[in-house]
């Protein structure tokens, strides 16, 4: 499978998993029907390192994530400072050059795992550091 497709694949599990987890918006706590519930990312998309970590990426409406650019500034406020800390410098890391891009087969596997325990049993944890499966 090419890389293009696994990502897709991630992106698509990463979205669902949140939108599952959260039903209002992380930064102006509007409440959002399922439907129009938007993965939200901290750190951009672009920085893959984050880009599917799920305490980076939250539930936002289309005012906060499009309008807003992500409304960071809140975003950032309302994150728990040990995990605004992590993600930063895992940010910092990977602009780097130091912190290598995740595997996809594992986290497609464990993320799915994940969303299947939510949609059966509505256990999914309010956040999940990420760690590869060895």
């Amino acid at each position: 499978m090419e890389n293009k497709e696994l990502t897709y694949r991630l992106d698509r599990l990463v979205s669902l998993l949140v939108r599952h987890r959260e039903s209002r918006c992380f930064t102006c706590g509007r409440r959002l029907p399922f439907n129009l519930r938007q993965a939200g990312h901290y750190n951009s998309r672009t920085i893959r390192a984050t880009r599917w970590d799920l305490d980076n990426v939250h539930v936002q409406c289309n005012k906060c994530n499009v309008v807003l650019g992500g409304n960071i500034q809140v975003y950032r406020a309302k994150l728990d400072p040990m995990v605004r800390s992590r993600l930063d410098a895992m940010k910092k890391l990977y602009d780097n050059g130091k912190l290598p891009e995740p595997t996809y087969k594992e986290k497609i596997q464990k993320y799915n795992e994940l969303l299947g325990c939510a949609r059966e049993k509505n256990c999914l944890p309010k956040s999940i550091e990420w760690q590869e499966v060895k």
